[in-house]
């Protein structure tokens, strides 16, 4: 299952269950003065606000458990790897030669993903060094690329958002029209 998918399913999972459990604090309240002595009636209501309690940092945990899991593998992901390197282009970015922007561009190209298909491969060490080049030799290159760091930043968006349904189970995940609304582009694919 992807990242978005994963963390989506689980935080309505939680919300639902909180929602059930507002629920019958909210009956158990209307109809449990009724019905048990005082003390019993605020036994009750405690045992369920703990259960309600209990339920949130669940839920933040699984939250969490998933946000490290993701940004683990991001860090394995983003990683130069050496295998990754395309002698020829690197004898041209360290030649001294003055690379153009369309000569950076049509490089970065050939190992960026085509747009529209953010889980192509990709060659992200070939791209930094790409990137590392335009920005030494102060070139801006028409081109969006969400690395290590953006996509990082993205996920501890998300995951704010997440951890906010359990507040307000109001602000769901479960619109898909909403959902596409506070969904960040750099998380696209995964």
């Amino acid at each position: 299952m992807k990242f978005t998918e994963k963390l989506r399913t689980t935080a309505e999972s939680y919300v639902k269950k909180i929602q059930a459990k507002e629920k019958e604090i909210a009956d158990h309240h209307k109809e449990g003065i009724k019905t048990y002595s005082q003390a019993k009636y605020q036994e009750i209501q405690f045992e369920l606000q703990e259960q309600r309690n209990d339920l949130h940092r669940e839920a933040m945990a699984a939250i969490n458990a998933i946000i490290d899991e993701f940004k683990a593998e991001l860090t394995r992901r983003y990683v130069a790897k050496g295998d990754e390197l395309n002698t020829g282009d690197m004898t041209l970015l360290n030649s001294g030669y003055k690379l153009s922007l369309g000569d950076l561009e049509a490089m970065f190209d050939r190992y960026a993903p085509a747009e529209g298909m953010p889980n192509a491969a990709c060659n992200h060490t070939m791209i930094r060094a790409i990137l590392d080049y335009a920005e030494e030799h102060g070139m801006y290159l028409n081109r969006t690329y969400y690395g290590e760091k953006e996509k990082a930043a993205a996920t501890d968006s998300l995951k704010q958002y997440a951890l906010n349904c359990f507040q307000r189970p109001d602000f769901g995940m479960e619109t898909e029209a909403y959902f596409a609304q506070i969904f960040p582009e750099a998380l696209a694919g995964d």
